[in-house]
């Protein structure tokens, strides 16, 4: 079931045709760390961060998916991280690692332009890796229809 089931069939060509702004943060990467499992640097990809500038985001995490985005200039890779810090919910239903309580996780989308780092290292990700980027805080603007982002299935908590 969509949302779209649920709406009158006399409405349901004007909300085919209704588009919606959306907005994606992304952090563009500088420079990349992999690090080991206790937060120690392994090893470091692209140029160390010299400058400071108001507009830098520094962020750990581990690499939850991955994938590519093709454009006219190339294929940029893109992965989500997940984000565990002492502003994530505990998760009550999950026992924690060494007396710790579990969290839920909060994700971040990176980019890597081209595959490589601004600086252009050249970067290889595997799930699960866990990683330090250095980047520039941006968003991706697109405009999506409800044609096709409506079609996906509803949570049930939003159903009538």
């Amino acid at each position: 079931m969509s949302f779209l089931n649920y709406v009158d069939p006399a409405d349901l060509p004007a909300w085919r045709l209704l588009t919606l702004e959306r907005r994606n943060g992304l952090v563009n990467v500088l420079a990349m760390s992999l690090l080991d499992g206790n937060g120690i640097q392994l090893s470091h990809f692209g140029e160390a961060i010299q400058e400071k500038s108001l507009n830098r985001v520094q962020v750990e995490g581990i690499v939850a998916r991955i994938w590519e985005y093709r454009h006219d200039d190339g294929v940029d890779f893109v992965a989500r991280i997940a984000v565990y810090d002492e502003h994530t919910p505990v998760d009550p239903k999950r026992a924690g690692n060494f007396g710790r309580a579990r969290r839920a996780a909060h994700y971040i989308t990176i980019r890597f332009a081209n595959g490589k780092t601004s600086s252009g290292a050249a970067i290889r990700l595997q799930l699960k890796m866990r990683i330090r980027v250095v980047g520039e805080l941006r968003d991706k603007a697109q405009v999506v229809s409800c044609a096709t982002n409506c079609s996906r299935p509803v949570p049930p908590r939003w159903l009538p």
